[in-house]
């Protein structure tokens, strides 16, 4: 995955949204990596439409080039 990406959730919402940043995690273990993602619909819990999103959390369905 890399910026610029169209996602899907694959668990939850199922919704769609474009990669706009990968946020560095030295906190967290290399292995996952977290996204700020531009969604289709808000979150109940976060009621705006960018948000966070690990790796494996998302399938591309189109990659950007």
């Amino acid at each position: 995955m890399k910026v610029g990406d169209l996602v899907k959730e694959n668990w939850g919402m199922e919704r769609t949204g474009i990669i706009v940043a990968e946020v560095p995690c030295t906190w967290y273990r290399r292995s996952r990596r977290l996204f700020k993602v531009l969604w289709d619909t808000p979150s109940p819990t976060n009621p705006t439409l960018s948000g966070p999103l690990w790796e494996s959390q998302a399938e591309v369905i189109s990659e950007s080039r």
